[in-house]
């Protein structure tokens, strides 16, 4: 299983579909998590208007805690991330 995650380290993966209640997000969330653990750069970029995987991982609730807009901590951690 390695060798198969070194070999998608530098290619897109994209999860689209019209229909709902599939999997995507689940999917997505999942692998980005796999990869991360396993030590590879991940992005994961949710256009869903639902938001889920912004809130799976708890963006919402830490910018409630913390007075701010998800958006203000996004751009507050932006120049640690590398």
């Amino acid at each position: 299983m390695d060798r198969l995650l070194q070999s998608l380290q530098d290619r897109p993966l994209l999860f689209v579909g019209g229909k709902g209640g599939v999997g995507k997000t689940t999917t997505a969330v999942n692998l980005a998590a796999i990869y991360a653990a396993r030590g590879l750069r991940v992005l994961l970029i949710d256009l869903d208007p639902q938001a889920s995987a912004t809130d799976y991982f708890g963006l919402y609730d830490r910018a409630a805690k913390d007075g701010k807009t998800s958006i203000q901590l996004l751009y507050e951690n932006a120049a640690t991330l590398t």
